[in-house]
């Protein structure tokens, strides 16, 4: 049973969070919006979110492909991803397409990978509020028809390493399989992804909240610590510990406790995994 966090934290200032993979010492950084800016410049945090959901059911595919002894190095995919226009805030929608490579693929075979697709612990985790499309095309298959914009693009690399590439700020990260599920742990593993997704998309809204309240949360840390279940294999627990610096007064400390409830990532888990998230206040 995991006792110590996989990934650590910090915020940069001006909605720029860094993450950390410990056992890897791999590296993210994700950037919101600020009024005035003309593009993004990297990944949101909740983009992980829909990045993980595509990064682990290709992964879980590469493990079926072993299986049979087919090689899906080169497979590309797209993900699109918008929010609810209700309240709360949440993911509405997930749409991936992975494009398979050239060859022979037969109707069993692709039978398999749509089943290894939709057993992926990460589309067991998202709250039932989050609609997951997931759709693969073969060689000699009609393009299907998007209903979202491109928010990434990505290509299995072999050895059950995923790339991605943000669409609008060209910002690349990497996943790697973990060592408890055949991989080398090199890098983030897509449910690690989507674990620190809840802990930016928390600290995020706080930043907004910081610029609004005049504070300054730069140099706030957090340590996220996942546990997995079996059967299916799914995200069981996000643990999320943010650890502030500086002076806040009461009040703003209650209204930054608020705003981190509220973030979209909170929401779009629901249903899903336990959450515990605490706040280390200095004294």
């Amino acid at each position: 049973m995991t006792t110590s966090p996989q990934m650590t934290g910090i915020y940069l200032g001006d909605l720029r969070i860094e993450y950390t993979h410990l056992q890897s010492g791999d590296k993210i950084v994700t950037r919101s919006l600020l009024s005035g800016d003309e593009k993004p410049e990297a990944f949101m945090a909740s983009d992980l979110t829909a990045c993980s959901l595509a990064g682990c059911a290709l992964t879980i595919m590469a493990k079926q492909a072993d299986v049979l002894k087919r090689d899906i190095t080169g497979t590309t995919f797209t993900v699109g991803k918008d929010y609810a226009a209700e309240k709360p805030a949440h993911i509405r929608r997930i749409e991936v397409v992975f494009t398979f490579p050239e060859g022979e693929w037969s109707d069993k075979e692709k039978t398999q990978f749509e089943r290894a697709a939709m057993t992926c612990p990460v589309h067991k985790s998202l709250g039932p509020v989050v609609e997951q499309v997931i759709r693969l095309v073969f060689p000699g298959d009609a393009a299907p028809e998007l209903a979202l914009p491109v928010m990434a693009r990505g290509v299995y690399v072999g050895n059950l390493g995923v790339e991605y590439t943000h669409e609008a700020s060209g910002a690349r990260l990497v996943t790697d399989a973990p060592t408890d599920n055949g991989g080398r742990g090199a890098a983030f593993s897509p449910t690690d992804l989507c674990s620190s997704s809840l802990a930016g998309c928390g600290l995020t809204v706080m930043g907004r909240q910081a610029l609004v309240l005049g504070v300054d949360l730069a140099g706030t840390t957090f340590t996220v610590k996942k546990t997995m279940a079996a059967d299916p294999r799914r995200i069981a627990k996000i643990e999320v510990a943010y650890t502030f610096r500086g002076a806040y007064s009461e009040k703003e400390r209650a209204q930054l406790e608020r705003a981190c409830a509220s973030c979209p990532v909170h929401h779009s888990l629901e249903g899903g995994p336990d959450m515990d998230v605490t706040f280390n206040w200095p004294d």
